[in-house]
């Protein structure tokens, strides 16, 4: 969707007649973004389940649009959560909401290139999207032994 959100903003930009055609070169990225949406079917969203004899279990969460996250890859708002210095009234106020969702030691750092939440927002294909690994999780989650690696 972000290409094609891109390319909306893009077209009002031009500040153009909404009764004239767009111009060639928006005309023909929004094509080509329109015939990519076939592959849309072909998407297949399986879960990644381990199993084997553990102890104990934990859930992984990532994700791009709801208030609650448990993997970050800004460094900063991860030491904002984690750490009890004042900040300011802004970044306060916004970790206090993020604390009363969530304790602040359930957070932890992914780099940004190993984040699957942002895949989807990099306007990705959905070619692409159906290759790469995020369905799964980053690789280092098979190495997990049953809890949170401590960054």
């Amino acid at each position: 969707m972000v290409p094609a959100k891109l390319i909306l903003q893009e077209a009002w930009a031009t500040e153009a007649n909404w009764d004239l055609p767009l111009p060639d070169e928006l005309q023909s990225r929004f094509s080509a973004w329109y015939h990519g949406l076939s592959c849309i079917s072909q998407l297949k969203f399986e879960r990644r389940i381990g199993y084997g004899k553990r102890d104990s279990w934990s859930l992984h969460i990532f994700c791009d649009a709801i208030p609650t996250y448990y993997w970050t890859d800004a460094t900063v708002a991860l030491c904002w959560i984690q750490r009890e210095d004042n900040w300011g009234v802004f970044v306060n106020n916004r970790v206090k909401e993020i604390r009363s969702l969530s304790k602040k030691e359930y957070w932890r750092h992914i780099p940004g290139k190993l984040n699957p939440a942002d895949i989807a927002s990099r306007g990705c294909t959905l070619q692409h999207l159906s290759q790469y690994g995020w369905w799964e999780g980053p690789e280092f989650f098979e190495s997990l032994p049953g809890g949170v690696a401590e960054v």
